[in-house]
Order: structure tokens, then C-alpha cells, then sequence
């Protein structure tokens, strides 16, 4: 009886593996469709408005689509765009779209008679989508109102078209919750479009002497490939069962891709022109940070729970040197002047400096703040980092050891970046699913960009 019990397990688990990999085969050939709503900060009367049963529409199939949030408050949001629907759909070239709309408030604008509104929308669109890759719908929405007491509204919208500028002008952001990168007009702060890739996609690293944007699925254990330019998938790297990628860099020499797997406790090492696996050591325990040292061909990688930072050469494999940093460990940058990398260590409020050279810590700086993500300006000697606890962007002197500035962000930020002119600080909001532009020089909060669902990072050509 046991022996039969036995084998009916191993049917049953057969089975639900074959069914595993039937869906994600399905859904791989799916196509996947997001849909903004912009240009609502020019309504002169911006209620609360409700969307529902939203519904893709072509000549021989329909598509529901899975709607975000379906109450928005035009009056209050901070965006100038705003992700209301996305899903995966069948390849097809679809023709219209349909949805159901309710809204009240501001008071003036509800019918005496009801709480409600409702209005039934049914409009053209233009959207083609193709097995493996992402389409953008951006709905603009105007409204009129009648000469009724008291009035009574009617919505209107239309497709527009984003037109998208050369690479050097983009921004990339992995977006965990949508399996894709977003990609946004630096200049307008408006994303317009998006890239299909593996599952909860977080760390990134970007090659521009090649036009090769690397992005690490954790959850289906792989590395995209993107070329900036076409802004396509072009080489996907499969990694081992179980490594959950967290987080990349690329060594010195641009020959190495290093790739930080939280999952397996090790650090990948993949041959950037033949896009093969070149090797793979053991590091410390959830690996959630890696970098270059910028003086020598070093890979630096920050162990979580083991609380250490393990130093490694891509092309010698064979030995690993550790340094004690601290309870939790979060993230580094470096100091390339001073030969210096600094780790900020989370549960200890703490940022740590290690001689690059001796591979010894030299100094604590107490902060008493959590940081999530930090960047080093060489030009100022201060840190920039991302404190999700009071909700702010701290800047760090070292050289006093001390808080020079603190600047709101509004929401709770996470990843940190500097754009290419280093005149920008963006942040991503994964809770708020949008990025905070700060202007470096002034300090001022300049703009909230919209992204994909839980956003983990951002990268600049």
C-alpha cells in the first residue's frame, strides 16, 4: 500500500509540474497591454472617478483587462500619468475599447437626485499586441459640462501617441509587480512605453559602449538582455534553479557581468561577449548588493544576514575575502579618490568605510537611519542616501560626520539614482508605484514620474 501511495505522489507531483510548465509556456506566448490615463492636471473639475469592467475589443475575440485601482482621486493625485489597467492578453490587433466610468464630488458637480454618476465609454484605439512584448495605451480624458442646475458632466477620451527620444534622453525602471522595464522621457517625466522581461525583475545594470541593458528576473532565475536602442529582448541568460537574482554590475573592464543571487547564497559571473556563464562562488548569506570597485577589477558583493561584505576577482574564482560590517547591510558605493567603498548597515544605523586597499574597516559613522540606497558624489564628498523610515532623501558628509540636508520625497523610497548629467535624483516608490525626481542642485522635489507596478530600480544610459 505504501509503494502505491508512493507512486501516486510522484504522479500527482509530475502532473502538477507538467501543468506548471504548461501555463508558464502560455503565458510566455502571451503579449502583455498597460494602459495610462494622462493629461488629467488640465480638467478644471477633477472628481473622484471609478473604473470598471474594462474590456479589450477586436474582431474575433475580446480581452478583459485587470484594472490597477479602480477609484481615482483626480483632484489629489501627484502624477501626471497614472497606470490604471494592465494584463496579459492574447496577440491580436485590437480596434476598440470599453469600460464602465461612475463618479461624485466635488459636490457641485453630483446630480441632486444621486450619489453617482455613471457614464458607459466606448471608443476606438489602436493597439497591436505581439506575442512576448508590451503595448502601451495612453487615454487622454477631458470633460464637458452641461448648462443643467446642477450641472451634469460627460467624460470624453482619446488615444494619443508618445513619441519616444533617442536612448540618452530615457530613463529604465524595473518594475517587480508588472514583469517588465518602463522606460520614461527624462525631460517631460511621462513614461512612454515598456519592455517586456522575466519575472519580478529588480537589479540592473546598464552598458552604454554596448547599448546593452542587463535586468535580473528573480523570480524565473534569469538575466534579459536589452539593446537600448530597438528597446527590445535580445539574449536571455538562464541562470540556476533557485539563485533569485537581486542585483548586477559590470566589472571594470566591461568583461564581466556579475550577478548577485540572493536565493543561492553566490555571486554568477557571465562572459559579456559570448553572454555565457564564465563561472560561480559561494558568497555570503541573501546577497542584496554588488559593485565594482572602481580601482581595481574587485567585485564587492553586501551579505544581508550574514552581515559581511565578500570581495572576489570575475577571472579568479578561486578565492573569496570577507570583511565584517555590521548588523544588516543594505548597500554600497564607492570613493574612488580615496581608494574607499562605504556600506550603510541598516539595523546598526550605520554607514561603514573600508580601506579598498587594506580591505579593512576604518571608520563608523553613526546615522541612527535605515538606508536603503545610497550614492557617493566625488565632486562634494557627501552621500546621498534613501531613508524609508522618515520618508526623505538624506545627505551625509563623512568628512564631518554629519547631516548636512534631509529633503521630503513624499512617498517611502527605496532605490536611488543619478541621472546621467548628475543634475537629477531619482527614487523609486515601490508602495506608490512611481519614481521622485529631486533637482540636485536646488534640492527642490521637482516631479513624480509614473512607472509599473512596485518599482525597484532605475538606470540612465
Amino acid at each position: 500500500m505504501s509503494q502505491r501511495n508512493s507512486a501516486f505522489k510522484v504522479i500527482l507531483s509530475l502532473s502538477a509540474l507538467l501543468l506548471l510548465a504548461a501555463l508558464v509556456a502560455a503565458q510566455n506566448q502571451m503579449g502583455q497591454l498597460s494602459i495610462f490615463l494622462v493629461n488629467f492636471s488640465e480638467l478644471t473639475q477633477k472628481p473622484v472617478v471609478k473604473i470598471e469592467k474594462m474590456i479589450l475589443h477586436s474582431s474575433s475575440t475580446e480581452s478583459p483587462l485587470e484594472v490597477i485601482d479602480p477609484q481615482i482621486d483626480l483632484s489629489s493625485n501627484i502624477l501626471s500619468q497614472i497606470l490604471v489597467a494592465q494584463s496579459y492578453i492574447h496577440p491580436e490587433e485590437y480596434g476598440s475599447l470599453s469600460f464602465e466610468l461612475s463618479w461624485g464630488g466635488p459636490p457641485q458637480l453630483i446630480d441632486s437626485t444621486t450619489s453617482e454618476q455613471r457614464q458607459t465609454i466606448e471608443m476606438p484605439v489602436n493597439a497591436i499586441v505581439r506575442s512576448a512584448s508590451a503595448e502601451t495605451i495612453f487615454l487622454e480624458i477631458s470633460l464637458q459640462l452641461s448648462d443643467d442646475s446642477p450641472p451634469a458632466i460627460q467624460f470624453h477620451f482619446e488615444q494619443i501617441f508618445k513619441k519616444t527620444p533617442p536612448p540618452s534622453a530615457l530613463g529604465f525602471v524595473s518594475n517587480q509587480g508588472s514583469d517588465n522595464v518602463s522606460y520614461f522621457d527624462r525631460s517631460a517625466g511621462e513614461v512612454v512605453g515598456s519592455i517586456l522581461v522575466g519575472k519580478a525583475p529588480r537589479g540592473m545594470a546598464i552598458l552604454p559602449t554596448k547599448n546593452r541593458l542587463f535586468v535580473a528576473n528573480s523570480s524565473d532565475n534569469s538575466i534579459s538582455v536589452i539593446d537600448v536602442q530597438t528597446l527590445q529582448v535580445v539574449s536571455t541568460i538562464n541562470l540556476d534553479f533557485g539563485d533569485e537574482p537581486e542585483a548586477l554590475c559590470i566589472s571594470r573592464d566591461e568583461r564581466w557581468l556579475c550577478v548577485a543571487n540572493r536565493g543561492s547564497n553566490s555571486a554568477s559571473v557571465i562572459d559579456i561577449r559570448s553572454l555565457t556563464m564564465a563561472g560561480k562562488i559561494g558568497v555570503g548569506i541573501a546577497p542584496v548588493d554588488i559593485a565594482a570597485d572602481p580601482n581595481s577589477d574587485q567585485i564587492y558583493v553586501v551579505n544581508n544576514l550574514s552581515n559581511d561584505v565578500s570581495i572576489f576577482q570575475p577571472d579568479n574564482l578561486g578565492e573569496v575575502f570577507t570583511v565584517f560590517v555590521g548588523s544588516s547591510p543594505t548597500c554600497i558605493d564607492f570613493d574612488r579618490k580615496q581608494k574607499a567603498a562605504y556600506v550603510a548597515v541598516s539595523r546598526s544605523g550605520k554607514i561603514v568605510r573600508i580601506d579598498t586597499v587594506q580591505k579593512l574597516v576604518t571608520t563608523n559613522y553613526n546615522t541612527a537611519q535605515s538606508i536603503q540606497s545610497m550614492f557617493f558624489d566625488e565632486f562634494s564628498g557627501d552621500l546621498y542616501c534613501s531613508v524609508s523610515e522618515s520618508r526623505s532623501l538624506s545627505i551625509f558628509r563623512p568628512a564631518l560626520n554629519l547631516e548636512i540636508n534631509e529633503i521630503s520625497t513624499v512617498e517611502i523610497p527605496f532605490k536611488l539614482a543619478i541621472d546621467s548629467e548628475k543634475t537629477g535624483i531619482y527614487l523609486t516608490n515601490p508602495q506608490a508605484n512611481c519614481i521622485t525626481m529631486i533637482n540636485r542642485t536646488s534640492g527642490n522635489l521637482t516631479r513624480f514620474v509614473a512607472s509599473g507596478l512596485n518599482p525597484y530600480m532605475v538606470v540612465f544610459p
